[in-house]
């Protein structure tokens, strides 16, 4: 897949930034802003952002969190600019509402979904859930979006419900994190899952995230070129994907980009 042409509309991809994980803007919120601002003139039409965006986000009827802020405007500037925004559901933002949607202006798709982009038959996902053994998370994401569960959340105060949030996301990072062989279980969890896709479905690529570990894989298929492309994160790689007609990329930001073609 060759380079595209300057005037091909691109399709961008990124997955677990985890915003607000700090009670101030953070620096990688500073990065990521500095990212979405460039996508108008590099004539993206689309972003899909793989779950995980934020470290913690909840929907109260009436209250954003602060931290969140600076990014939800740009999206909203980027939306304004005539960009599209798309937004699978993670396992640290699974209740996404009415401020993203109507707001800021996303698509949202709370299940892993199958689209055509840019003439690519891609499968996108977050990649939670994979691992059959995670019996713990099952149990946890089966409550999580439980409608009863998520009514009495919503009774906890903002502050507190942020503070508990961040405890559980921090208690998390130490158990699993990209040296231990929890975080690679999860991400050849990820890998094994997009394989089955690529072989036993009709598309072309799968796009995911989650476990924090860029990946870019082919496979052959009945003759066919596929492909597992894993958009890795925005904690300690920049990474994301591009996809245009007739090109796709993993690259990470601001100018190191891996292309393999």
């Amino acid at each position: 897949m060759g380079l595209p042409p300057q005037t091909e509309p691109r399709s961008v991809f990124i997955s677990d930034v985890h915003l607000g994980s700090e009670p101030e803007e953070s620096e990688r919120s500073v990065i990521l802003r500095r990212f979405l601002s460039r996508l108008p003139d590099d004539r993206v039409s689309d972003l899909y952002i793989l779950g995980d965006l934020f470290d913690f986000w909840f929907e109260y009827r009436s209250v954003i969190f602060s931290a969140n802020f600076p990014v939800l405007r740009a999206l909203a500037e980027l939306r304004d600019s005539g960009v599209r925004l798309h937004y699978i559901v993670g396992n640290h933002d699974c209740w996404p509402g009415r401020f993203l949607e109507n707001v800021i202006g996303f698509t949202i798709y709370r299940q892993p979904v199958a689209a055509e982009v840019a003439g690519t038959r891609v499968f996108l996902c977050h990649g939670d859930g994979l691992n059959r053994l995670d019996y713990g998370y099952k149990l946890f994401k089966a409550v999580a979006r439980w409608k009863p569960a998520t009514a009495l959340f919503r009774t906890i105060h903002p502050d507190l419900a942020l503070r508990l949030a961040r405890m559980a996301s921090g208690l998390s990072r130490q158990l699993i994190n990209a040296e231990t062989p929890g975080r690679l279980r999860e991400a050849e969890a990820v890998r094994q899952y997009a394989l089955h896709r690529l072989r036993n479905d009709n598309i072309d690529v799968v796009l995911a995230g989650h476990c924090h570990i860029p990946a870019d894989e082919f496979i052959k298929v009945n003759g066919r070129t596929k492909r597992y492309i894993n958009v890795g994160d925005w904690l300690t790689h920049f990474t994301y994907a591009e996809l245009a007609r007739g090109y796709i990329a993993l690259k990470s930001f601001p100018d190191d980009a891996r292309t393999v073609e």
